[in-house]
This record gives structure tokens, sequence and C-alpha cells, in this order.
């Protein structure tokens, strides 16, 4: 209530029996810190508005200024209030905010001449408790591309971008369980072995990550995965007479770790990595007797990229 008479004169706690909009306020520490308003008239709702900021402080001050602005159109921060500017006010259609605890005590009566009561207001103070970076201001469906590495498929590392879409449940817990799917084609060109002549060696997969838990901390939402990728890797020999080209089976399974960092809501910057086993790593050879590649059973993948959160 100081927060918003900082903001306005035209406001006071509402009387017994006198008619006026009530607003249920909630903040929850996060992270990050969120918070929530719903304004009913009556028993009926108004609206409902969802803010979030950097520290709860200036969550409680946005939410203030919201309250504010709702009674007096005017209103605006006094003078030597330096809080930051909140982040804008977003929609929200979950429905209001349940009262919670025994009804505040009826204040006495406002002298005569005192500005006409036009709101009362409920607070509600939640618990911190870990969000993941979907709740709020983030959603569950997400697409973006990776510039990606895979080294171990080829002579030389492969270096290409990666599409990839998703999907998160975005839950409270460490079981935040997420899906996502990406795709990766890349090559290394002609590759000089020995004398004999050259090789080019080209991967085509797609890649399946199920990663069931999580920890998420302010704008970093980190998981573990586990990756399996299936495709097709092509080797063809060139500059060498009776050259052939080989098309085979590409089949590999991993753990994988990723973190997002919440840029610029709906954006956010990802990096991974870690180890895939090869179900099928071949020899690849200049017959009679000239080795040209052989696939190791472990390889390693990384990437780094940008995604965007889907409505």
């Amino acid at each position: 209530m100081a927060r918003i008479r900082a903001q306005t004169a035209l406001v006071r706690p509402a009387g017994a029996g006198e008619v006026a909009r009530t607003f249920h306020v909630a903040l929850d520490a996060g992270p990050p810190p969120i918070g929530r308003v719903s304004v009913m008239k009556g028993d009926q709702p108004v609206g409902n508005r969802s803010l979030h900021g950097d520290t709860c402080s200036d969550v409680a001050d946005a939410i203030a200024l919201v309250v504010a602005l709702a009674v007096d159109p005017r209103a605006s921060p006094t003078p030597g209030n330096t809080a930051p500017t909140p982040y804008p006010v977003i929609a929200s259609a979950s429905p209001p905010l349940p009262p919670s605890g025994p009804p505040p005590a009826s204040p006495v009566p406002a002298a005569a001449g005192a500005p006409r009561p036009l709101a009362t207001a409920r607070f509600e103070d939640r618990p911190a408790r870990p969000m993941a970076p979907g709740t709020g201001m983030r959603h569950a469906a997400f697409v973006g591309a990776d510039f990606a590495v895979a080294a171990g498929a080829a002579p030389n590392a492969l270096v290409t971008g990666s599409p990839f879409v998703g999907w998160r449940a975005n839950r409270s817990s460490w079981f935040d369980p997420s899906l996502r799917v990406a795709f990766l084609r890349a090559g290394t060109g002609a590759i000089d072995v020995s004398a004999a002549g050259n090789a080019s060696f080209i991967l085509t997969v797609g890649q399946l990550d199920a990663c069931p838990v999580a920890w998420s901390r302010a704008a970093v939402h980190a998981t573990a995965c586990a990756r399996i990728e299936a495709g097709a890797l092509e080797v063809a020999g060139s500059n060498i007479v009776g050259a052939q080209q080989s098309l085979r089976p590409w089949i590999a399974a991993g753990p994988m770790a990723r973190a997002e960092w919440l840029l610029a809501p709906p954006f956010f910057l990802d990096l991974q990595g870690g180890a895939l086993f090869r179900v099928i790593h071949d020899r690849f050879e200049f017959r009679p007797d000239i080795p040209v590649y052989q696939v190791p059973i472990v390889g390693f993948g990384a990437g780094a990229g940008l995604g965007v959160d889907l409505l």
C-alpha cells in the first residue's frame, strides 16, 4: 500500500460496506521474480496482469504502478522515487488469484473531506520456488538454429547450421521434461589421402533429445539429456582409378548437456555438448590396402545458437 500511495494520493483502503474494486496481488520470488494482479468488481473478475523483473523489489514497484494507474490514470512516481522502470505489463488469461487467509480488519472510517475510497487491496506473499524459464513469459514450444560441430564422423570436424524445434513442460521442479528434434547435414569436401587420391565425407542425420530433468536459476535454464541420432554417412573417392561411393547407415546415442540463457523474451541463447557412442563404426579404404578412415566408437558433438519461444 505504501508503494501505491507513492504513485497517487487518490487511493486508500475501503471501509466496511463501501463499494470498491479489489486487487488480488501475488508475488513469487522465482527465479525469475514474477508478480500477478487480478482485479475484481464485486464477485466478477475485471482483468488480470502478469509482470516479471530482475528483483522482487522491481516487480513490487511495477505492480504498485499498475494498481495506481488503474485507480488514477494520472498517477506517476513521486519525486525521489528512483525505482527502475519495470518490464512491460503483459496481459494474462489466467483466472483471478483466489484470496487467502482471513479478510482484513475494517479500517477506521476516514475523516470528513478525505478522498473518495476507490479500491481495496489484498496482498499475498508466496514462498520462493525454482521456476523453469518457460513459466510466465515463456511458452512450451520453441524453434531455433545452432552453429553445430560434429567430431569423429570424418577425419575433419564437421561444421554446419542445425535447425531445431522442441517442446518443454515448464514445470517448477527438477522433473521438467522436454523434447527437441534437430537436423544436421555437413560435408568435408575433398580430403587428400596420402598420394592415392581424395575422399569426401557427408553426414546427414536427424537428432532427438529427450531431457527429463532441468535446473533453473534466474535467466539460466540447464537440462540433462539423452540423444539419439540416425541417418547416413556418404563417403566417395575421387582422383583415383576405379573410384567408388559408399552410403552407410549411421546410428549413435549418448548423453548431452544443454544450457539456455533468456536473452530478451521470447529469445534465448543455447549452448550444448556431449559424447555420442556409434553403433556402426565403419572402416574406409582404397583397395587393396590404403586406409582412408576408421570411424571411432565414441565421438563428440557441440553447438551454440539462438532460439525463440512460440505462443
